[in-house]
C-alpha cells in the first residue's frame, strides 16, 4: 500500500506529532530493507552523479510545507488533528506528482522521509518548553519510541571547537533525525518499560545553577559510604542470593546517608551519588524527605544542587533499584538493574543475583545545558552490550554508576573507556562502596574511577582517573563518619583540549 493511503487508514491513531513520527519511521522499516542504499540513491545527491532522484526538489518544497503547517500549532494554536489532515492532504498530492524513479515502492518511501526531516527541523522550537516525560508518542506505539534531542551540553562547544566530529557510523535513517532519539521496541530488554527521559531547564533567575553553564564548571561529590559490615548476601534456593540489610545498618544507615548527604551539599556539590546497594528503601525515603524540607526551610541550601542519584536499594520484592531525585526532592524517576551479578568459579560457592524484574524501569534525565545523564548500575557496565547500546543511541554526557565491587579494574574501567571513545561524549563515575573492598587482607587503594573524553590527534579516546583512597585517613576516620570525593569537572575550551576536563580530585572526612 503506497504510503498516503496508509496514512490516511492510520490517521486516527496518531495523536500528536510524536504518534507521527513513529507511524512514519515505522513504515520506512518495513518498506526500506537497506537504510544505506536507500539515503545514497533516493535522498543524498552528488553533483558528479550521471543521475540523482529527479524528485527531490518537489520534496524538499513538500518537507518546507509539512514544517509550516506544524508551527500552525504554536502560531494559531491548531490542533494537531487539523495538522494531520493537511499533512496527509499534500502526502497525498505529492504522491501523485512523484516521477518514476528507480523502485517505485523506495521512491514512495521519501515521502514518510521528508515528513520525519520536516519535524526534526520544527521540533528546535520545543527547546526548553518541553515538559512532559518521554516517550512522547503516546498513541501510536508500535514498534518505536520517540523522543527529543535538542538540549544542548556542557562539552558541545568545546567538542565543536575542538572538531571531535561523528563517530564512525553507518548511514541510517535514524542517523539523519539529529534532533529526535528513536528507540526500536526490540532493543529494550525483555519486559521491559519504554525508557523514561525527564527534562527540565534551568530558570534564567535561577543564579546558583545558571553559574554552572556560565562556567562550565560541575562539582560531583561521590560517597564510598563507608568500610563497616553493613550487608550479607543468604543464598535462598541453589546459587540464588538476595541482600539483607544488618543491624548495624538498620541503626545508623539513615543517619550516616544524611549527614553525608548534607555534607556534600555544604561543599557545593552539584550532583551526589551513593553506592549500590547501600541506600535501602528506607533511606531513599529519607533522602527524599530532607531534600523537600531544605527545600521548604531554607532553599538558599540547596542552590547549586540539580540531583542525588540514590545509590540503590534492594526491595522488598527483589529488585536492585536506584532512585534519582531532583534538587527538591521529586522523584524523577527509578533505574532498575538489569544484568544479574553472578560469581561461578568456586565450585559449591556459586552465586547468581535473584532479580525479580531485571531492567523494568529506565531513566535519563536531560537538563538543557548540562546534558543528558544516564545511570547503570554496577553489573550493567561490566556486561557491555545492552549498556553500549543504549549509550550509542541517546549519547549521554554523563553515565553515573553506584556501584559494589571488590575491584573496578576489571569490571569498570575498559568498558567505560569504550563508551566514550564509541560516542565522543560520555563522563563516566564509577561510585563504590568501601565495604566490598574489606572482603581482602591486604588495603586496597583504588575504589572509583572516573572516564571523560579527550582528543588524542585525531581520535578521541576515553582518559581515565582513578579515585584512591587514603590508607592512613580511612583507617582512622572512615569509621567515625564515612568520607566524600569531590570530582570538580571544568568543560571550557583549554581543559577539554588538555585531557584535564576533571580539575581536580579531592577526599573529604
Amino acid at each position: 500500500m503506497a504510503f498516503a493511503d496508509k496514512f490516511k487508514d492510520n490517521i486516527e491513531k496518531l495523536e500528536n506529532v510524536y504518534d507521527m513520527v513513529s507511524f512514519c519511521y515505522d513504515f520506512l522499516k518495513n518498506q526500506v530493507t537497506n537504510e544505506t542504499a536507500f539515503l545514497a540513491n533516493y535522498i543524498f545527491q552528488n553533483e558528479e552523479a550521471s543521475i540523482c532522484n529527479p524528485n527531490l526538489r518537489i520534496l524538499e518544497k513538500f518537507q518546507t510545507e509539512v514544517m509550516d503547517i506544524l508551527k500552525q500549532q504554536d502560531k494559531n494554536g491548531w490542533i494537531f488533528q487539523q495538522c494531520k489532515e493537511k499533512i496527509v492532504v499534500l502526502s497525498q498530492k505529492i504522491s501523485g506528482r512523484l516521477q518514476i524513479y528507480m523502485d517505485s515502492d523506495l521512491n514512495d518511501a521519501t515521502i514518510p522521509f521528508f515528513i520525519l526531516m520536516a519535524v526534526n527541523i520544527y521540533v528546535l522550537e520545543k527547546r526548553g518548553k518541553c515538559k512532559n516525560p518521554g516517550p512522547l508518542n503516546v498513541q501510536y506505539q508500535e514498534k518505536t519510541y520517540v523522543y527529543l534531542n535538542i538540549n544542548e551540553s556542557l562539552l558541545q562547544e568545546a567538542a565543536y571547537l575542538l572538531e571531535f566530529g561523528q563517530p564512525i557510523q553507518n548511514e541510517t535513517i535514524r542517523k539523519q533525525l539529529g534532533n529526535l532519539h528513536i528507540l526500536q521496541k526490540d532493543e529494550l530488554r525483555p519486559n521491559s518499560e519504554p525508557i523514561k527521559i525527564v527534562q527540565f531547564a534551568i530558570p534564567e533567575d535561577d543564579k546558583g545553577r545558571q553559574e554552572i553553564l556560565r562556567t562550565k564548571k560541575l562539582k560531583i561529590a561521590i560517597i564510598p559510604f563507608g568500610r563497616e559490615k553493613m550487608l550479607e548476601f543468604p543464598i535462598e534456593s541453589g546459587a540464588s542470593f538476595n541482600v539483607k540489610y544488618n543491624e548495624w545498618h538498620k541503626v545508623f544507615g539513615i543517619r550516616r546517608a544524611l549527614r553525608l548527604l548534607e555534607e556534600a551539599i555544604k561543599k557545593r556539590a552539584n550532583v551526589i551519588i551513593f553506592p549500590e546497594y547501600i541506600c535501602s528503601e528506607e533511606i531513599q525515603v529519607e533522602i527524599q524527605k530532607y531534600l523537600q524540607e531544605k527545600m521548604d526551610k531554607n532553599s538558599s541550601s540547596l542552590k547549586r544542587l540539580l540531583l542525588v542519584v540514590a545509590g540503590s536499594a534492594w526491595t522488598f520484592d527483589n529488585n536492585n533499584v536506584s532512585v534519582l531525585y531532583q534538587y527538591n526532592g521529586k522523584q524523577l524517576g527509578k533505574q532498575y538493574k538489569g544484568e544479574n551479578f553472578s560469581d561461578i568459579k568456586k565450585e559449591n560457592r556459586q552465586m547468581i543475583e535473584n532479580l525479580s524484574n531485571p531492567g523494568k524501569e529506565n531513566i535519563i534525565v536531560d537538563i538543557n545545558g548540562i546534558g543528558k545523564i544516564m545511570v547503570a548500575i554496577c553489573r550493567d557496565v561490566s556486561n557491555r552490550g545492552y549498556l553500549r547500546r543504549m549509550t550509542e543511541i541517546f549519547k549521554p554526557q554523563f553515565l553515573f554508576v553506584p556501584a559494589w565491587s571488590p575491584s573496578v579494574n576489571k569490571g569498570f574501567r575498559e568498558q567505560l573507556k569504550e563508551i566514550t571513545a564509541f560516542n565522543y561524549c560520555t563522563c563516566g563515575i564509577v561510585c563504590n562502596c568501601c565495604e566490598a573492598l574489606e572482603a581482602g587482607t591486604s588495603f586496597k587503594r583504588e575504589n572509583g574511577v572516573a572516564v571523560t573524553p579527550y582528543k588524542v590527534g585525531s581520535v578521541v579516546e576515553g582518559k581515565e582517573d582513578i579515585i584512591y583512597r587514603k590508607e592512613d585517613k580511612c583507617s582512622e576516620l572512615c569509621n567515625e563518619n564515612g568520607c566524600i570525593f569531590i570530582l570538580e569537572h571544568d568543560f571550557s575550551y583549554g581543559t577539554v583540549q588538555k585531557g584535564k576536563i576533571i580539575r581536580q580530585m579531592k577526599q573529604y572526612f
